[in-house]
């Protein structure tokens, strides 16, 4: 019997929710990890240290937006002959090979594939890529390579209809390095009166509607998880004195341990959350979340664990967080709710859905 190989692609390694996710995956078959290659960059993040082959693709970010397109094509171009000199090797030993895409982003991954391997299956975490050429190009070649296409929520998925191949809807799980069987106290953790922002430092992830909660409501505390480095954090021009913020923290479950209440404020028109990895972190340790009114976190959430609301309607975002933090038995319901939800999402029931196209044994009994 030929043996199979895996080949999983993903551009940029960091600490973002689409490796932590791919790395849920990888992970959910420990063994045969020479039989699974990754190719990715060389910076820290959620993909090091996995059990596979790993190839480290030459891409870089900056500042420089020809410098980032360089940085890209050249990663891509890379990307497309290494990951065909292995296919085409593969073949000629008479292995089967199936080639996973992480991302919209690794079009030459995709060609290469479509080109030389069993299978093309491409996980999508994203409903479009700026600017608008490019995310012509990569629907393009997604369209044209993909035999198969995952997508964390219903809602990302209609957002690709144009594709023809088959479509499968895998929710994202619980972090994998996260306890298990956490034991709060609901006494304490709404005594603690802090309110918990965790995502990256841009604009339309609302960061700046959080920044003017902490100064609208300085009897609460505020903590900010941000995915970012100390220069970037120089752009916020004057931080309030109730709001603590951490830079990338390695302690991001105690945080949420302590906080009453995670907030999403992306703004609808410019981001639309396609899955909401954070606010599924947050129900697993109780805390009850605000969220945007559309997109992917809408799937998971009912009126009893989270308040949809608009950042942009700022007066209605007060009254919410005001309402919540002085009412304890609003609170201690959403709190049940949300934990409860948290249990069906699992790390364990994340990989059972996914090993079929993650584990090599799943593929051996397939092919």
């Amino acid at each position: 019997m030929p043996k199979n190989e895996l080949y999983f692609i993903h551009l940029f390694n960091d600490y973002s929710g689409s490796p932590r996710v791919l790395r849920d995956a990888i992970d959910c078959e420990q063994e045969n990890g020479n039989q699974k290659y990754l190719f990715t960059s060389e910076h820290k993040g959620f993909l090091t240290g996995v059990m596979c082959n790993v190839k480290t693709v030459p891409y870089k970010r900056s500042t420089n937006k020809f410098a980032v397109l360089c940085y890209f094509m050249f990663a891509q171009l890379y990307t497309f002959f290494v990951l065909s000199y292995y296919l085409i090797k593969a073949k000629v030993n008479n292995r089967q090979t199936q080639v996973v895409i992480n991302t919209i982003l690794p079009f030459g991954a995709g060609l290469a594939g479509k080109l030389f391997a069993g299978k093309v299956v491409w996980y999508v975490h994203e409903v479009a890529i700026d600017p608008r050429p490019l995310d012509i190009l990569l629907k393009a070649v997604l369209r044209f390579a993909a035999d198969e296409a995952l997508f964390v929520t219903q809602y990302l998925q209609s957002k690709y209809a144009f594709l023809s191949c088959k479509k499968t809807v895998i929710f994202n799980g619980l972090r994998g390095d996260f306890p298990k069987n956490i034991k709060i106290d609901p006494n304490q953790k709404f005594d603690n009166k802090t309110v918990l922002f965790v995502g990256s430092l841009k604009s339309y992830k609302g960061i700046h509607s959080f920044l003017r909660l902490a100064e609208t409501l300085p009897e609460l505390k505020f903590v900010a998880a941000l995915n970012c480095t100390s220069d970037e954090l120089t752009l916020l021009k004057v931080i309030p004195k109730n709001l603590e913020i951490h830079i990338r923290p390695s302690n991001l479950e105690k945080l949420y341990m302590d906080a009453m209440l995670l907030v999403n404020l992306s703004i609808p028109t410019q981001w639309v959350e396609t899955f909401g990895l954070t606010i599924i972190e947050g129900f697993s340790f109780g805390c009850p979340a605000i969220i945007p009114p559309v997109g992917g976190p809408t799937e998971f959430t009912d009126e009893s664990n989270a308040v949809q609301i608009d950042s942009r309607s700022f007066e209605q975002l007060v009254t919410c967080v005001e309402n919540i933090s002085t009412d304890y038995n609003i609170w201690f319901n959403m709190f049940k709710s949300a934990n409860s939800v948290a249990q069906g999402f699992t790390t364990e029931q994340f990989q059972r859905r996914v090993s079929p196209y993650f584990s090599i044994e799943k593929l051996r009994t397939s092919s």
